[in-house]
């Protein structure tokens, strides 16, 4: 279930609840006259099935509460309530299914702005990837798949991609797009400065045995950059939030812009020409598929999905 609260003019409250009242999946209705300050206005709360938000929303949408008022969504854990059971059952669709648009389109913008965090996190990550080179550690290679932060902007990529919302997009793209030269520049410096310390001493990367498998993209790179990036994208939609570290460790984002770096700083421009083109193949990889996980997931019209059917029909005869 979700909570939905809208704050209108009170003029549009009457409306307001009209779609609440109209639409299935809508219960725990409370109606405050009078109670928002700023803007001034009614206060309208509601808990919502998953199934049902995006509907809701919609409608909600064609009344302008965006400028005159505010609508608020956010999750609710643990909901005890006879009537909210009956709006699950109501509601079209399975609620892992559902994927309410507004709030995966918010979660993304938030993790894919540019800003000092994010930097820090990328930064560090290609740092760590570069020492996992230098030492040929497969453990510190994975500690940099799980801190680098590079999976949110790539998921507003796609969500931007299915939904059209061109500016997410751009903010991704400019996310990625300066954010990863910089980490990468910051680890070029470090790296050259701890080969003029005597910390690296590295014959050739070619020798390393470990964490070869950087650099040497073929088939399975694009499969494995497909196959996590529909799990993370699964993950991401049904707040599956564990099962976004198992994708973290499967791509080679990250450790692929270490390696270059490494390989770059020992002149090895071959290897460094083949960790980028790693790097490249896995983002592209997990957008394509994070696009196609969305665009095949049920999102509208559920009565006709046959998994909508078939869930009433199982659940109708359970009664």
């Amino acid at each position: 279930m979700l909570h939905l609260r809208v704050i209108c003019p009170a003029e549009d409250t009457d409306a307001v609840l009209t779609i609440l009242r109209e639409h299935v999946g809508v219960t725990h209705l409370i109606v405050s006259r009078g109670a928002a300050v700023q803007p001034v206005g009614d206060a309208v709360q509601e808990d919502i099935a998953r199934e049902a938000a995006n509907d809701v929303l919609a409608e909600l949408g064609k009344l302008g509460l965006e400028q005159s008022g505010a609508l608020t969504l956010e999750p609710l854990e643990t909901v005890l309530s006879d009537a909210a059971v009956k709006a699950e059952h109501d509601a079209p669709g399975d609620p892992a299914d559902a994927v309410v648009w507004e709030e995966l389109l918010s979660r993304t913008r938030e993790e894919s702005t540019l800003n000092g965090a994010f930097l820090a996190f990328l930064t560090i990550a290609c740092l760590l990837a570069a020492v996992g080179v230098v030492t040929d550690s497969p453990v510190t290679i994975v500690g940099a798949m799980v801190v680098g932060p590079e999976f949110g902007p790539l998921a507003a990529l796609a969500v931007s991609l299915v939904r059209r919302k061109y500016s997410l997009a751009r903010r991704s793209m400019i996310a990625l797009l300066f954010g990863f030269p910089v980490a990468m520049v910051a680890t070029g410096l470090a790296t050259l400065l701890g080969e003029a310390i005597g910390w690296i001493e590295l014959d050739s990367v070619e020798t390393l045995d470990q964490v070869d498998f950087i650099y040497k993209v073929g088939p399975f790179s694009l499969v494995v950059a497909l196959l996590a990036g529909a799990a993370g994208m699964l993950a991401l939609v049904t707040a599956k939030s564990a099962a976004l570290v198992g994708v973290f460790i499967s791509v080679t984002t990250v450790p692929a812009a270490g390696f270059a770096v490494v390989a770059a700083t020992n002149s090895e421009w071959r290897i460094a020409l083949l960790s980028t083109g790693q790097l490249a193949v896995n983002l592209v990889g997990i957008v394509v598929a994070g696009v196609v996980v969305l665009a095949l997931r049920p999102t509208t019209e559920p009565h006709d999905s046959w998994l909508a059917r078939a869930r009433h029909h199982v659940l109708g005869r359970s009664k």
